[in-house]
């Protein structure tokens, strides 16, 4: 046999494992780029469902603040009376109270940090009419 041929066998197929090689990264990079903006996607909304489980955490404060007898104004509480320290992690959060306990109260709470692009959180609960709503305000810029 000729060396010349088995020469441009072996550089044939060290280029067909070359080519081999970049297809494959290139592949992986493909789907790198492609799933990439899932990733934060998923991690925002992590956030956000943070955020409106703070809301049924200070409403379950609320309520226990409100066993209490001596407890019984119509005046709502600040945060710091119900003793609401948010555990876990997330970051810090506004918290705002309004209105009373008699007619309605709503709990308005967003991510510090602004972690969470759908803004504002809000917690409409009614007490004459035991019912609750709850929405999202954006946020003003």
């Amino acid at each position: 046999m000729n060396i010349f041929l088995l020469k441009n066998k072996k550089i044939y197929n060290y280029i067909k494992l070359i080519i081999f090689v970049l297809f494959s990264i290139i592949t992986i990079f493909i789907i790198c780029f492609l799933s990439f903006p899932y990733l934060f996607s998923y991690h925002e909304h992590d956030y956000c469902d943070l955020v409106e489980y703070r809301a049924q955490d200070i409403l379950g404060h609320l309520s226990d603040y409100y066993a209490i007898p001596a407890h019984s104004n119509v005046v709502l509480p600040t945060i710091d009376d119900i003793n609401y320290e948010p555990s876990g992690y997330g970051g810090t959060y506004n918290v705002k109270l309004y209105g009373n306990k008699d007619e309605e109260f709503i709990i308005l709470i967003n991510h510090e940090e602004g972690r969470c692009s759908k803004g504002t959180f809000a917690y409409i609960y009614s007490v004459n009419y035991n019912t609750y709503t709850s929405c999202w305000l954006p946020n003003s810029k």
